[in-house]
């Protein structure tokens, strides 16, 4: 196989910059290789259609760029399977020959789609494809043969080649489709005359503009919904964390490990969903998955918060509630920033936003760390007044130090 080949069929499956596992044992999970580097046709076995994280492994929660389905039958002849792909009608891009028994139909979509949307295609495939492999058919991370790859001294020959599909091409073909269940073999034997017809909800064919409503409708109704909140949303998260395609993850991570010293876990909740959702644009995985690995993370830094603070710091950490931790994590962060000199402002209304409270719950937390000896009061804050000119005059926070007694 010529160089030229090689690359004419690696682009077709794989964009340049998308991060691929190309490997010769099923067991290897790694390591990704940007496509656009991979310039001779490897002397290997397997690769997975759809592409991963950089520096990932081959795991589910990895996969970056969902745009393949790969359709493969073992129990079928491999003659009949020939004639099957030859006179059906539906849009596919490359057939692989296995080198053995079976052929690898690949369906390579021009757009990506989100984790929820490729399983909905791959559902409806496997209902009209039943005696499919179904594992290969539905698992996203799922290794494949490789086209033009060795198995042995065998070459998995890519024997037909055409082009990406346009995904409305495959969705309008799966709803137009009559879902049957087909009969099963087993050789050439038919054990069944049976066939079951399925109705199917057609794959939705996400559009841009319709996400992009949704993004706005989103922030609209959050920002009716919950007015305080959002203004906190926009002053601590809106522009401190920015949406990037291909890092939801890293981005999630980011924003819980900031809100877990910042606030209480049902706001650091809300503000992770609102994350997603104010950005889903840009991003593949389900928001189900968003939500999940948030809570992991939050669990992750609950459980090694402790060993970050001194020893008196810690004993009164593990013996308070929950809500007085989560009072703890802010007090504590905000006097350790840069410049504080370990001293801090806690405006009743503000502290009760980050925590879902009113202003009697944040000053009885006050009273609670003064008696624990963590803060001590520095300047008394001010109230709000009427000036002579009967403008409102805003009063200031109370300011406290951060000051943990020691043993």
């Amino acid at each position: 196989m010529s160089k030229t080949d090689w690359l004419r069929i690696r682009r077709l499956l794989w964009d340049d910059s998308e991060h691929v596992l190309i490997v010769d044992d099923v067991r290897q999970t790694k390591p990704m290789k940007q496509a656009g580097k991979i310039t001779v046709s490897p002397k290997v076995q397997y690769c997975c259609g759809n592409s991963f994280r950089p520096n990932s492994t081959r795991r589910k929660d990895n996969v970056a760029e969902y745009h393949t389905w790969v359709i493969e039958f073992d129990e079928m002849p491999i003659d009949e399977q020939r004639a099957l792909w030859i006179n059906s009608d539906m849009p596919f891009t490359l057939l692989v020959f296995s080198g053995n028994k079976s052929l690898h139909c690949y369906i390579r979509t021009i757009e990506s789609v989100d984790a929820e949307t490729w399983q909905r295609i791959a559902d409806a495939l496997k209902r009209i494809y039943p005696t499919a492999d179904k594992k290969v058919l539905t698992d996203r991370a799922r290794l494949t043969r490789l086209p033009d790859g060795f198995r042995g001294n065998v070459c998995q020959e890519a024997e037909t080649t055409k082009k990406r599909i346009p995904l409305q091409s495959l969705t309008d073909w799966i709803t137009t489709h009559d879902v049957t269940k087909e009969l099963r073999y087993k050789g050439t034997k038919e054990l069944s005359n049976k066939v079951e017809v399925y109705a199917i909800e057609p794959p939705p064919s996400p559009i841009l503009a319709d996400k992009i409503r949704e993004m706005d409708t989103a922030e609209q109704l959050f920002k009716e919904n919950y007015p305080d909140l959002y203004r906190l949303y926009d002053r601590l998260i809106m522009n401190r964390f920015k949406a990037e395609r291909g890092r939801r993850n890293e981005c999630l991570i980011e924003l819980v490990t900031f809100a877990h010293d910042a606030f209480s876990k049902q706001v650091a909740m809300k503000f992770a969903e609102c994350f997603y959702r104010f950005n889903a644009v840009a991003f593949n995985d389900p928001l189900d998955q968003h939500k999940q690995e948030a809570a992991a993370q939050w669990r992750i830094l609950d459980a090694e918060y402790s060993s970050r603070l001194g020893s008196y710091e810690s004993e009164v950490y593990r013996a308070i509630p929950e809500r007085e931790q989560t009072f703890f994590r802010i007090c504590r962060s905000l006097a350790h920033k840069e410049g504080s000199e370990m001293t801090l402002n806690i405006p009743m209304h503000h502290f009760g936003h980050r925590m879902e409270l009113d202003g009697k719950q944040v000053s009885r937390l006050i009273d609670r760390f003064n008696l624990y000896g963590l803060i001590k009061l520095v300047k008394r804050g001010t109230s709000h007044r009427t000036g002579k000119n009967g403008r409102p005059e805003y009063g200031k926070a109370s300011l406290y130090k951060w000051n943990p007694v020691t043993k």
